[in-house]
């Protein structure tokens, strides 16, 4: 899988563990972001033309990760690097400037492009590949976790109606997910009770949520669905956490939901770690997606759009995080 990946993920891949279940179901999943929310103004078919990078029959989050990992249009573009197994920030986050308040607010949010070469397009030849980076002031990074994966958590992230189906597993990072992920297999409603903290597995789910999109779009269109794999990992020592997602291979996942897939999700992830020097979370989110619009201009309109989308997801994490540390509890992501 290539030199990189022997190095950064070398503890994960040769070990085989059977999946460990519980039954709970329901989280916003706040990782699965619903980052092409708006991006599903879609007027054609979905495809299934990767560049030649993503083949749906061998997938593995190993593979995302090295995708990942080397596109310097998606971590190197980040201002972000790999350390023992999750990511870390660079650099202190840019403030622009902004005074601090007595409530604490979102700050530092940007917004920008990179553009990938044409081998490396997603869907219908999308290049644009958006990054969102932001500060969540105030607030520890687990607490930011344990909003994101809950499933106890519901209700709170602006951008979906809600998680329509679910099924997680905890599966070596060489896993074949469409091997794992079977038509039979998603008849099994069982899933992890809380995130591995072992190096050797990883955490992913498999799951269909409603978007949430304007009156006029889903009259137009109808209801809309996205269909996801998302892995999770969150090290506790480090306090650092990530996730990884995409629509590639998830035929079955639809199906097994009942609906048909609509978008072409390349890779979304979400990077969390602590701002260096500081109390407050730095987040940055990777996404490369196929907004499958027949035009430049809607391209542009859906772009506009997910930004909104995206401040409102970000503020009402922040706000969702900041209730769950004053708390105190964060028993989903298991750290003692």
């Amino acid at each position: 899988m290539g030199e990189h990946r022997d190095q950064v993920f070398q503890e994960y891949r040769d070990i085989k563990r059977q999946p460990s279940w519980s039954k709970r179901r329901g989280a916003l999943l706040g990782l699965g972001l619903g980052i092409a929310a708006i991006a599903s103004l879609a007027w054609r078919t979905t495809t299934t033309e990767f560049g030649g990078r993503f083949d749906p029959a061998t997938l593995s989050v190993g593979d995302l990760l090295q995708i990942f990992s080397e596109t310097r249009e998606y971590l190197y573009a980040s201002g972000w690097r790999e350390q023992d197994g999750t990511f870390v920030p660079q650099k202190p986050a840019d403030r622009f400037g902004e005074p601090k308040t007595s409530t604490p607010k979102l700050t530092g949010m940007r917004r920008y492009y990179t553009r990938v070469s044409k081998k490396n397009a997603c869907g219908a030849g999308i290049r644009d590949v958006m990054h969102f980076t932001a500060v969540l002031p105030e607030v520890d990074v687990k607490y930011v976790m344990e909003a994101l994966t809950n499933p106890g958590f519901t209700n709170w992230n602006p951008t979906l109606h809600g998680v329509t189906f679910r099924r997680h597993r905890r599966l070596p990072l060489d896993a074949n997910l469409k091997d794992t992920f079977t038509s039979q297999e998603l008849k099994v409603k069982d899933g992890y009770s809380h995130l591995e903290q072992s190096k050797d597995t990883i955490d992913v789910a498999a799951q269909v949520s409603e978007l949430m999109v304007p009156k006029v779009v889903e009259k137009a269109a109808g209801r809309r669905f996205t269909s996801d794999y998302i892995a999770i990992r969150y090290d506790c020592k480090a306090n650092r956490g990530f996730s990884i997602a995409t629509s590639v291979g998830t035929e079955e996942v639809a199906k097994a939901a009942g609906v048909r897939k609509m978008q072409d999700l390349c890779l979304t992830s979400m990077m969390v770690a602590p701002d260096i020097a500081s109390n407050d979370t730095m987040i940055h989110i990777v996404s490369h997606f196929d907004p499958q619009v027949p035009t430049t201009m809607l391209q542009k309109a859906v772009h506009y759009a997910v930004g909104r989308s995206t401040r409102q997801f970000l503020q009402s994490l922040h706000k969702k995080a900041l209730s769950v540390q004053n708390s105190g509890k964060h028993s989903f992501i298991g750290c003692q």
